[in-house]
């Protein structure tokens, strides 16, 4: 009877392994979140439950599968002989649940609804159980690791999940460590001189407190809530006159840690609470830190709790200081390989110019979830942006926009996506955020700089190069003067050659020729009058009276001396003539 119970679980495997093939790789997948947990540590030669959830699931949930390895020289898988099982137990009414060892290390884990209509729960489904028991001579930790996590549904859409693990820290037998305690924070604190300022409260990290130039030390009491904690106080000693920073640090059970600062300023005369201000900066505050997701920094905030995605497992962590001079520390710079569950801290001291202390504490949280902050399609206007990219985006606009569309559509459908700064855009950069948050609280800022060009006016122009319209008219003079003087230049040179064609008429003038007349004319066949030699009026004298003659028009007017041995008097003149006009 018990061969053919395994040769029916054999035949019911292979058909439903066929089944989830066919699921899986047949057509797109989709992912869900499947939960492992077991106690933190257990005795040895004891026993210890794995609990297996389905999370992150839609409604149509009808199959799981996954397997499971472990350590055989610390574990074993527990086997119920009567009963032909290994200890799984099937918390799902209806279902059917086969576990096969595939060796002393590894085994296979099936879940599956057979039977109509398909399982409707859409989420945190606690599917089954699994049982183990350590060995009598395990001792340190253990880990079960579960990989090929794949699931189904009865719409057709295959599931998967990230790989997982769990592990155990195993004790003597004698005792099994509890849980380890987070709490880092005080009862009560207290100091030798002076009052603390506010009264305390376990929330409150910065406290001021005032002393007498005669106080050099500061006793403080520092009372833990969790007594499992430990405290350490630093710089209460050689105290300055001026300001101090003593730093009450407190370290929790399981290592969490949180900074109390207590800002203690020291007079500069005996009886007086009064102090010589110092030229140096006391600026101790932050700019940022960077490298934590989902971290939101505030300057005057010190103590901060992040929870990472799952998908997170190492961090590098920076810092920038708000002024200059101030120098900081990091420690550590780096979080590696962090498991789930698991808290790290990151304390990022900053000291002043004037040595004031500041203290930043991070404490960094691993996430069962993974984060769906990513986006499906990313569009600022008409420009599409590539949303897998790192880094931040840059486009540029128009000087008359005061506005970009933005269009943002998240992977997947539970993440929601809010867009800020995008209206009211001033001329230069501005950052518009496109901010995207999933189910579970995570989120991611995508940061697109819009560049808004510059307006372009002649007003604009007026008040960037208003020194040119200074020169301006300096430049208009200088080259009105240059044409003026080489007008005159040439008018002078012109002048200087009729003087010398009015010599040559008066020399070579002959009366015997043309009966002894010199005509003015059109040309050399129009006269328009001429000049006796006997006159009384000089030879020049008559050709200027002529010349001058309102009756001929301006236009016309071009002087002509039919004259022997003078032949280019008419083209001189005519040049001249136009000239003048101009």
């Amino acid at each position: 009877m018990r061969k053919m119970n395994r040769v029916f679980k054999l035949l019911t495997i292979i058909i439903l392994n066929v089944l989830f093939t066919f699921n899986v790789y047949g057509i797109e997948k989709q992912p869900y979140v499947a939960e492992f947990t077991a106690p933190a540590s257990a005795k040895q030669n004891s026993e210890f439950t794995v609990s297996f959830t389905a999370k992150s699931i839609e409604a149509g949930f009808d199959g799981y599968q996954f397997v499971a390895s472990f350590d055989d020289t610390k574990l074993t898988l527990v086997y119920d002989e009567e009963n032909d099982t290994y200890g799984e137990v099937n918390l799902l009414n209806k279902w059917d649940l086969f576990l096969t060892p595939n060796s002393s290390s590894v085994f296979s884990v099936m879940g599956s609804d057979l039977k109509a209509p398909a399982f409707e729960k859409t989420s945190d489904t606690k599917c089954m159980t699994m049982k183990f028991k350590v060995l009598p001579n395990a001792s340190g930790s253990t880990t079960i690791t579960f990989s090929e996590i794949k699931g189904s549904r009865g719409n057709g859409n295959p599931l998967i999940a990230e790989g997982s693990s769990v592990t155990i820290n195993i004790t003597d037998g004698s005792t099994v460590n509890p849980t380890k305690s987070s709490d880092a924070t005080l009862k009560s604190l207290g100091v030798s001189s002076g009052s603390l300022s506010p009264a305390f409260s376990p929330s409150v990290d910065t406290y001021k407190v005032s002393v007498g130039n005669d106080v050099t030390k500061l006793d403080v009491s520092a009372i833990t809530n969790d007594p499992k904690a430990k405290v350490a106080i630093s710089g209460n000693t050689n105290l300055s006159v001026g300001k101090n920073n003593v730093i009450v640090q407190v370290t929790a059970e399981d290592g969490t840690k949180k900074n109390y600062v207590i800002e203690v300023t020291r007079a500069s005369g005996s009886g007086s609470t009064t102090y010589k201000p110092t030229s140096k900066s006391n600026n101790a505050d932050l700019k940022n830190i960077t490298g934590i997701p989902g971290l939101n920094f505030d300057p005057d905030k010190t103590n901060y709790d992040v929870v990472v995605p799952f998908d997170v497992t190492n961090i590098n962590v920076g810092a920038t200081p708000s002024s200059s001079k101030a120098k900081i520390v990091i420690s550590p710079t780096k979080l590696s390989d962090l498991k789930v569950g698991e808290t790290q801290t990151v304390t990022i001291s900053v000291k002043a110019e004037d040595g004031t202390l500041k203290v930043y504490t991070v404490n960094v949280k691993r996430s069962q979830y993974k984060s769906e902050t990513d986006l499906e399609k990313l569009k600022v206007d008409d420009t599409e942006l590539n949303p897998n990219s790192d880094g931040e985006y840059k486009i540029t606009i128009p000087s008359n926009k005061t506005s970009v569309s933005v269009s943002a559509i998240p992977k997947s459908q539970g993440s929601t996506v809010k867009i800020i700064g995008n209206n009211n855009l001033k001329t230069g950069n501005n950052k518009v955020i496109v901010q995207v948050t999933d189910k579970n609280g995570f989120t991611k800022s995508y940061i697109v700089n819009v560049e808004r060009q510059k307006e372009l006016s002649f007003f604009n122009f007026v008040d960037k190069f208003w020194y040119l319209f200074l020169l301006l008219p300096f430049l208009i003079m200088l080259v009105l003067l240059y044409y003026y003087d080489k007008n005159k230049k040439y008018l002078a040179v012109l002048d200087e050659k009729e003087d010398e064609v009015r010599e040559k008429l008066v020399e070579n003038y002959s009366p015997t020729n043309i009966d002894n007349k010199v005509y003015i004319s059109y040309n050399s066949n129009n006269s328009i009058g001429y000049v006796d030699n006997d006159e009384t009026d000089s030879l020049e004298a008559n050709v200027d009276r002529l010349l001058n003659d309102s009756s001929i028009p301006e236009v016309e007017r071009t002087v002509n001396y039919v004259k022997k041995g003078v032949d280019d008097i008419e083209r001189e003149y005519e040049i001249k003539e136009k000239l003048r006009k101009k």
